[in-house]
């Protein structure tokens, strides 16, 4: 949610109230906030706060309510420990509280087998700084789900802000997520993860397990699915092992898989950038030069004129149009300070297999990394950085909806430029078998 009208001037006047424990002025403030922002959820917390710290418990059961709603994973359990929070917790109003946490996790997962998952930033970014050691990163980064039937946001991880890669399991049952707080020179010119971690949600129940450390130093992870849709997290360190969750989920062990090159819905990520390499390219490859792609039953290769990206093709799911794009190479200008300008957006292409007609659908400075929700509907990446934001596409009336995100969003991970790094294929992926809230 974003602040609307005299917002700022009432959260500054609420935050003053808190401080000096005038809880029934902070309240009024914070419920000003969300009056004008109802999706404000970090006024509707503070809200709530001020209400319980002002002993007016009874009054909690519709503010929990109505903020869990919204965040659930966000604020569930936030009042389980704090010691301000003791004497709600003694009161007879937290039975009532608690079962409104029960009973709200339910309703929040339904409907996640619908849209699309993304990652995007709440706040803006700190960048590490420089050091010839281990780098703390903050990138800010929460993994989202938007519904397009419904317009409605959902966040579905809780980090603390280092969310920093995804990967959906084929049947949309499991959400896995790679969550990096550091980084350290690996090389010259190259930063890679130190002690990333692996997490997992429960996309019908919403359970969340991990983060669960990979120890070591990682040039890239690959995220990615075994046959059976178990997630699997591959590392560079360690001879490249590939690792996943134990029986009971409190442990990683090393997957009996082995790493290999171009695996399906796999996500790479490196500090650099995050690609995907989709699972729906069956009869359609990119020619040995590069510029054209060849579709089986199709008269004549599809003609660019750029360099095109391998990745970036994927048929809708009834195979009835194949999406495509172009290489992203503005890199040296980026490296050297330089503008881009007209001449440096890539392309997005639609091919129609019914029509036999190819047509271009986007321009920007973006890697265009796409999904597709249905034949008709596709969602993709435009921009890069803050000016990273995702689209849903209709292709039968050329609507195109841009997302809010305000921040840079993107489908598997934050949208960087990708200079100088290897292809996904060059390495594996795995073969198949005072208080900074949340949301602000």
């Amino acid at each position: 949610g974003r602040l609307a009208g005299d917002g700022p001037k009432q959260l500054d006047a609420g935050y003053k109230a808190l401080k000096a424990k005038k809880f029934d002025d902070a309240r009024a403030a914070f419920a000003a906030v969300v009056k004008g922002s109802p999706d404000y959820t970090s006024a509707r917390w503070q809200e709530l706060r001020a209400a319980a710290l002002g002993g007016h418990f009874t009054d909690l059961p519709p503010l929990w309510s109505d903020l869990l709603a919204r965040d659930y994973l966000g604020y569930a359990g936030r009042l389980d420990k704090p010691k301000e929070l003791a004497p709600l917790r003694a009161s007879p109003a937290w039975p009532a509280l608690k079962r409104i946490e029960t009973d709200g996790k339910a309703p929040y997962a339904e409907g996640l087998a619908r849209g699309f998952f993304f990652v995007a930033r709440t706040r803006e970014a700190t960048l590490p700084k420089e050091a010839s050691g281990p780098r703390r990163l903050d990138p800010n980064q929460e993994v989202f789900h938007y519904d397009p039937a419904t317009q409605r946001y959902r966040r579905l991880t809780a980090t603390d802000g280092h969310a920093f890669a995804i990967a959906v399991s084929p049947d949309r049952r499991t959400l896995a997520v790679l969550v990096i707080t550091r980084l350290t020179a690996m090389g010259e010119h190259h930063l890679g993860f130190l002690d990333p971690a692996a997490a997992t949600v429960d996309l019908t129940t919403l359970d969340t397990t991990g983060p669960m450390p990979l120890r070591g130093e990682s040039m890239r992870v690959v995220l990615a699915f075994s046959g059976r849709g178990e997630p699997i997290w591959n590392t560079s360190h360690a001879a490249g092992k590939a690792w996943m969750l134990d029986a009971t989920r409190t442990a990683m062990v090393e997957a009996p898989a082995k790493a290999t090159p171009g695996d399906p819905n796999s996500t790479f990520a490196s500090a650099d950038t995050v690609t995907h390499i989709g699972g729906g390219s069956d009869g359609a490859s990119l020619s040995t030069d590069g510029m054209a792609v060849q579709v089986a039953g199709a008269p004549t290769p599809l003609r660019a004129a750029r360099l095109l990206e391998s990745s970036s093709l994927a048929w809708s799911p009834g195979k009835k149009r194949l999406v495509y794009a172009g290489k992203l190479e503005v890199c040296k200008k980026v490296q050297l300070g330089q503008p881009l300008d007209k001449g440096d957006r890539n392309e997005l292409y639609l091919f129609d297999a019914e029509k036999k007609v190819a047509s271009r659908i986007a321009q920007a400075a973006s890697a265009f990394c796409s999904l597709w929700l249905d034949d008709d509907h596709l969602v993709y990446e435009g921009g890069v950085g803050k000016d990273g934001k995702l689209h849903v596409y209709e292709l039968s009336t050329r609507n195109d909806v841009t997302l809010k995100p305000r921040l840079g969003a993107g489908l598997f991970g934050y949208p960087q430029l990708r200079c100088d790094e290897p292809s996904p294929s060059d390495d594996g992926g795995v073969a198949p078998d005072g208080e900074e809230e949340p949301g602000e």
